[in-house]
């Protein structure tokens, strides 16, 4: 497998921290001379730190997605699962514009 098509297939399978260092770990590998667990370790550490930057990135555009709105009370409230209570009533809010346009397309106000 070539490097583009192992590139591809890390992609493919959502591996993209891995495919965005693969070259650089390679020639660390090559003239650290890694063992292959050691270098399979530190392609899986890479990937569990992208993941968390972008899980930060993601959690840093909500609040201040949220502080524009005036919600910063209810996003320093995060559920068990992460959802933040202004997600709820923007998908609220989609509802009840989606009800709306339903009435208006079937005619009655």
């Amino acid at each position: 497998m070539t490097l583009v098509e192992l590139d591809r297939a890390l992609r493919q399978l959502r591996l993209s921290g891995m495919a965005r260092v693969l070259e650089t770990r390679l020639r660390q590998a090559q003239t650290e001379r890694l063992v292959p667990l050691d270098l399979v370790s530190t392609l899986v550490n890479d990937e569990l730190l992208c993941r968390q930057d972008r899980k930060t990135r993601h959690r840093h555009r909500r609040l201040r997605r949220c502080q524009r709105r005036g919600r910063q009370q209810q996003c320093d409230d995060e559920g068990p699962k992460g959802h933040h209570s202004c997600d709820s009533k923007g998908s609220q809010r989609k509802s009840f514009a989606w009800k709306r346009r339903e009435r208006l397309a079937s005619g009655s106000s």
